[in-house]
């Protein structure tokens, strides 16, 4: 598994906690915090991919 930096795994914790409220980003570990942010890049590179076959 590719693994995201501690500094990213941070840093998308301070997002998520302001986007949904520290209590809910409590319940997540950095484990499921970093498939999250490996997602949310993944749909990104996919979107690019798409945005520069048109």
């Amino acid at each position: 598994m590719k693994n995201l930096s501690t500094a990213s795994i941070s840093e998308l914790r301070d997002v998520l906690a302001k986007e949904i409220g520290l209590k809910r980003i409590s319940l997540f570990s950095d484990e499921e915090l970093e498939k999250i942010g490996l997602l949310l890049l993944e749909i990104m590179a996919q979107k690019i991919k798409m945005q520069t076959r048109c």
